[in-house]
């Protein structure tokens, strides 16, 4: 993927998302965490990795007035495609994002 492949618009999203995996990690497990990014011709995944084997969920409907409880749809709302997958050590929530510009051709790639 060329720099000038990515969508302008694309640094917020991957913001969003980073902190989003990172902060639910250090606030639901006790251990360290690992982030790593991975691109691809056309798409960014953002991996977390920690030492929790709890599972986490996409909650729908929480109420406006709870403390937290949305990041993982709004994540899911805005495109991302998550993965949750259970290792020996704990687990891994991945989310990748397409980056590439859209034109009426299709994706520039």
């Amino acid at each position: 993927m060329a720099a000038e492949d990515v969508s302008p618009g694309s640094a917020p999203d991957v913001l969003l998302v980073v902190s989003e995996l990172v902060t639910n990690t250090l606030r639901h497990t006790s251990g360290a965490c690992t982030l790593m990014l991975t691109a691809h011709a056309t798409t960014l995944g953002i991996t977390v990795a920690d030492t929790s084997t709890q599972l986490p969920r996409i909650r729908a409907g929480s109420a406006a007035n709870e403390d937290g409880g949305r990041g993982l749809a709004l994540l899911h709302d805005m495109g991302a495609r998550l993965t949750v997958t259970p290792t020996p050590w704990g687990k891994t929530v991945r989310a990748t994002l397409d980056l590439c510009r859209e034109t009426p051709y299709g994706l520039i790639n």
